[in-house]
């Protein structure tokens, strides 16, 4: 099970408001006009205030903006920005040095905040209550220019969402480089975008190097959620990785996931090393309590190891210029060890 699918609901917009949001938006621009005249010339030209993005390229709009709920027209560069969650989507944001006006905290797998989201200076931003479903009263209220946000809720409530601002949505499951490139097309930050991923791809490629005598050994990421196992497959981040630093991986489907039954759990014995999303640690310790699980040859030799929540999380569908230093750094020491037979079970 991936991040995107715990912690955020659909947007909270009843039928009533879906009518009324035009209307309702109007209204708050005209108040908030006329009691904002005072605000700096900083903040309002995007400056170092909340939403600040005085860098991009101006220049560069109208413009159009494909992505995961269709075409979005822009027309001029977005200056108050709303993330609906803390996916991504406010990864890659931060990353190209754009700050939100404010963001949605989902609080997924009970994590809070990541450490790189704490380091890059997220958690002195303004958040929008997103643990259950984040109301579009708040997101209304920001006055935003342009609203970003994952698959879901953007996909489900696209039109609702248009009503308020220009909205831009990321897939679950996307790579890394074009939904940067997405949202930087999006701020206008595109140059920015080609850095951040030569720099990431140098550090992909140094750690290949490093991982090269694993190029052998199969790797397999099967993982406990309630009482379905799914198996990471060939559209999961984390196996588009683990072949991009020239690892061997084993799946069983095109998609991002398999679901398989428990009495299915010998499809993981091909594995040599086998890794767990331990986002479920009551299925999980389940699993590994599993005569049939136990019986694997990669858990039998110790080549087994379960990745915590925030391990995941950089893994999963958080990979990116603000995550790969951690995600590297996860594989960096868990893939030798496990091959070693040093692997880490749930405890």
């Amino acid at each position: 099970m991936t991040a995107g699918r715990c912690g955020l609901g659909s947007l909270s917009v009843p039928a009533s408001l879906r009518a009324l949001c035009a209307a309702l938006l109007l209204l708050l621009l005209a108040t908030l006009a006329g009691c904002g005249a005072s605000r700096s010339s900083d903040e309002s030209d995007g400056g170092d205030g909340a939403g600040g993005n005085a860098s991009g390229d101006a220049g560069a709009f109208p413009r159009t903006i494909e992505h995961v709920a269709g075409e979005t027209e822009i027309d001029a560069l977005p200056e108050r920005i709303v993330v609906l969650d803390d996916y991504t989507d406010l990864d890659h944001l931060v990353a190209l040095g754009v700050t939100p006006a404010a963001f949605g905290f989902t609080d997924a797998w009970e994590t809070g905040l990541t450490p790189w989201q704490e380091e890059a200076g997220i958690g002195d931003l303004e958040r929008l209550d997103a643990t259950s479903a984040i109301s579009i009263e708040l997101v209304v209220a920001q006055q935003p220019d342009l609203i970003l946000g994952m698959e879901n809720p953007v996909a489900d409530d696209f039109d609702a969402l248009s009503e308020i601002a220009p909205t831009v949505g990321l897939a679950w499951n996307g790579e890394w480089r074009t939904d940067l490139r997405t949202v930087a097309a999006a701020v206008g930050r595109e140059d920015r975008a080609e850095e951040l991923i030569a720099d990431v791809e140098e550090d992909i490629a140094a750690l290949a190097d490093e991982l090269a005598p694993l190029a052998d050994r199969t790797i397999m990421i099967g993982s406990m959620f309630g009482d379905v196992l799914y198996l990471q497959g060939d559209a999961s981040p984390l196996v588009r990785l683990l072949r991009e630093l020239g690892l061997t991986v084993t799946t069983t489907t095109e998609e991002a996931l398999a679901e398989l039954s428990l009495e299915e759990v010998g499809t993981l014995g091909e594995a040599d090393i086998l890794l767990s999303f331990a986002t479920d640690p009551a299925a999980t310790r389940s699993l590994q309590g599993q005569r049939l699980f136990q019986r694997l040859p990669a858990v039998e030799a110790g080549r087994y190891t379960a990745l915590d929540n925030i391990d995941t999380r950089s893994l999963a569908d958080g990979f990116g210029p603000l995550s790969h230093e951690h995600a590297l750094g996860v594989l960096r020491d868990v893939l030798p060890a496990t091959a070693d037979g040093d692997g880490t079970p749930l405890p």
